[in-house]
């Protein structure tokens, strides 16, 4: 059978066999084509058949059909470092086609290419959500270890159909076809392999092939009837010994390959400053003030919330209420209606000075920019849908919406235009191109985009378009629901760069005057997955009705949003519980890592935190589940109701979780132990804030060989509260804003810093 050899192939009598310098082996039969992946000699996924369509029929190498003409081994290296290819050339009807194994050395990561060399013809399928080919494929099965998956399916991102359970012969619900997305596949131990398109990201599917168990197959989708010569698709699959690990660093390798949107998420003010929200679940969504416009509804708001009380909004969004539909309810025209804004959203942007953003969604039919209806531009009129074709249309668009003060495109019903135009479904890169066209819009104006009711498709997409900074990952709001479940599908949202977006919420249990005498019992637990979601914070209630006590647990006087470093996702215990004993709980987790200045130690600290709800009796969280705490330090814990609950975390039981519910959640925070000149110091934060430590107020940490300062920003004099624990002590110390980069709470001596000297300011002790 021949021997593993690191980083290198293999050819021996049976096949071809590869383990990379990591934990990932790979092995291809020569004989009929199949191959396996798994790791550490333990089977994790066994291919079906390969297979490709055309002049209308469908070639495998199962039946034979499918002729091998030549292989050949290479090698070669990219951006992500060396790799080994295997590749094999067929004839499929009059069609040259080829599949290729691309195993990288020093990563776990194999990348299947097939490519048509000359092209094909007739090669759709029987329908949409099938594919025209398949490679690589899988069985849906377990061979050495129990099994359980995670497949994203459906629109928000593939939330509003995930399927998490057990892999095997009786697997019925697999994300796939048009709606489908990534597919997670894991042990008990977590060791989870991670399959997802790699290219063609809009012309591309899965396929699963039967009600229950059969093959899962990865390939163009389905309604394709015409391949042009050289065309390449590509899927991938990613190992790690971990479910969240295996998302972060498929997420590393994909923005790797296509770029990062990390500084465009800083440019999306938005994702930076509170706002306030007019959508779906909202108190002003197709309702105003009696007797008033939107236009005076919405200066009154601004007027009484911002400019008189204060609170730091730093836009408003418009929904769907503010321009013209058409047929099918379609936009008509993108453009203020006189009865919504009688003076326009120009004049409204120049009176009160407020950014906007504004929604959009699918264009209706007898929209008033098609050539088909008298219009300027090019447009698809296909059925009961319409798609713009020219750049042209989406930078005057765009142009228009910058003098309304707009810098932020809610582009929503995604999934709606997929379904209206069958030219999307057909067209290898129709669905590039319209989304294309629009980023490249947006990024002349520096606006950014969010996604709504996307498609995983979509998301994938959005890797090649930077501006596209956040997307939905659950339904609309409305006061008492549960749309804030969104902790599976930020993993996947959140491992591509981009900031998953929860919607509004109310800050209130009941809004005065609301006429359907809606209840909102979780406005907290809302308001704490909003911010630490690290997408759009923006609650809407009615003017003169915000609990701004609550809200303000999000934010600093400017109203920047205290945010973590990454998306609060699911833990691996949550997803492994569902899959293996159908628990249903929510457990999440994330973190921030403080930059520390010092010429005396060389460290970065990170500060975790875990929220709850749903937790069954006798649930235990333990270091292994907690991804956030780094080897060889200990950390402390307490709840974000009392940091008097502060006590060390206990590596040998870990951290019994209480019955944790809607109303009464649990949120942890775990701040690193700071040795210092013989002193244990934990710092606590800002303990009335979401997230209490965090880089918009702790900017960084001063390490000094007689002192320990943590710099913070804020408005000009506010006093900022840090608690921290010292020796055992919990102590407090308040210091007031009065420099703008050099403002210090020393936690040895508890005294407030400014430059070279200190102002003794309120210091307590507990």
């Amino acid at each position: 059978m021949g021997i593993f050899i690191p980083m290198s192939v293999v050819l021996c009598l049976q096949g071809i066999r590869v383990t990379t310098s990591r934990s990932l082996n790979f092995e291809l039969s020569l004989s009929d084509g199949s191959y396996t992946l798994g790791t550490r000699n333990t089977a994790f996924l066994k291919s079906s058949d390969t297979f490709f369509r055309a002049d209308k029929t469908i070639y495998s190498l199962g039946d034979g059909s499918l002729k091998l003409t030549s292989q050949q081994l290479s090698t070669g290296s990219d951006a992500h470092g060396d790799y080994d290819v295997i590749t094999n050339y067929y004839t499929a009807g009059n069609a040259n086609v080829s599949t290729s194994f691309i195993i990288y050395q020093d990563v776990d990561v194999v990348v299947f290419n097939q490519t048509y060399h000359n092209g094909a013809k007739g090669t759709k399928a029987s329908t949409f959500d099938q594919t025209i080919s398949g490679f690589p494929s899988a069985r849906v099965e377990s061979y050495d270890t129990d099994l359980g998956y995670l497949s994203f399916d459906g629109f928000m991102a593939g939330d509003t159909k995930k399927h998490i359970g057990r892999w095997d012969s009786q697997t019925d619900a697999i994300g796939d076809g048009l709606k489908g997305g990534p597919l997670a596949v894991f042990d008990e131990q977590g060791r989870t392999f991670l399959l997802s398109t790699f290219s063609g990201f809009m012309a591309s599917s899965a396929w699963h092939d039967a009600d229950k168990g059969g093959a899962v197959f990865w390939g163009i989708m389905g309604g394709v009837d015409e391949v042009p010569a050289n065309y390449t698709y590509s899927t991938i699959i990613y190992y790690a010994e971990g479910i969240n690990k295996a998302f972060r660093g498929w997420g590393e390798f994909l923005q790797k390959q296509y770029g990062e949107k990390e500084w465009n998420t800083w440019e999306d003010s938005t994702l930076i400053f509170l706002g306030y929200w007019t959508d779906n679940g909202g108190y002003y969504y197709f309702h105003t003030e009696p007797n008033k416009t939107y236009e005076q509804t919405m200066t009154d708001f601004i007027k009484q919330e911002v400019t008189m009380a204060g609170l730091p909004i730093g836009y408003v969004q418009y929904d769907s209420w503010w321009y013209y539909t058409g047929t099918g309810n379609g936009i008509k025209t993108w453009d203020t209606r006189p009865d919504v804004f009688p003076d326009g959203l120009e004049y409204m942007f120049k009176t009160t000075n407020m950014p906007v953003a504004l929604h959009s969604k699918y264009w209706s039919i007898d929209n008033t920019y098609a050539k088909q209806n008298g219009g300027k531009y090019d447009f698809i009129i296909d059925g009961i849908g319409a798609l713009p074709l020219q750049a042209e249309f989406w930078e005057d668009l765009f142009n228009n919406a910058s003098k309304w003060g707009m810098f932020m495109y809610e582009q929503d019903w995604l999934n709606g235009e997929l379904d209206r135009v069958d030219k999307l479904k057909t067209d290898l890169f129709l669905g590039e191109q319209w989304l294309t066209q629009m980023h490249a819009a947006a990024a002349k104006q520096y606006n950014s985009i969010q996604y709504c009711m996307a498609n995983p498709r979509h998301v994938m997409q959005a890797l090649t378009l930077p501006w596209v900074t956040q997307a939905r990952v659950s339904e609309d709001y409305h006061p008492g629901g549960d749309q804030w479940r969104i902790g599976v599908t930020s993993l996947f949202v959140g491992a591509l760069g981009m900031r998953p977006s929860k919607d509004t919420f109310w800050t209130v249990r009941t809004q005065p005057g609301d006429p359907p005498g809606r209840t909102e019992p979780y406005s907290g637990l809302n308001a704490a997955v909003a911010t630490l979601s690290m997408g759009p914070v923006g609650p809407s209630d009615r003017v003169g009705a915000v609990n701004v006590s609550l809200l303000m647990r999000c934010c600093g006087e400017y109203g920047h949003i205290y945010k973590p470093d990454r998306p609060i996702s699911a833990t691996d215990l949550q997803i492994k519980q569902k899959a293996f004993s159908d628990i249903d709980m929510e457990v999440w987790w994330t973190h921030t890592t403080i930059r520390v200045n010092s010429t005396v130690i060389d460290v970065n600290w990170t500060w975790g935190v875990v929220l709850a709800v749903d937790t069954p009796t006798d649930l235990f969280l333990h270091k292994a589940d907690l991804d956030f705490m780094d080897d060889g330090n200990d950390y402390g814990v307490f709840s974000y109701k009392d940091p008097d609950s502060f006590r060390v975390f206990d590596v040998k039981t870990g951290l019994k979780l209480p019955m944790c519910t809607k109303e009464d959640f649990c949120l942890y925070h775990f701040p690193p132990k700071i040795s210092h000149s013989g002193h244990e110091v934990y710092l606590l934060g800002e303990v009335e804030k979401w997230m209490p430590v965090n880089k918009m107020r702790t900017v960084g940490i001063n390490y000094l060989d007689d002192d320990l300062l943590i710099n913070i920003f804020g408005k000009y004099g506010s006093n900022v509260t840090l608690h921290y624990v010292i020796d055992g002590q919990l102590k407090k110390s308040t210091c007031q804003i009065i420099n703008r980069l050099w403002n210090c709470v020393s936690l040895i001596t508890g005294k407030c810093i400014y430059d070279n000297y200190f102002v003794d300011e309120d210091t307590d002790s507990y």
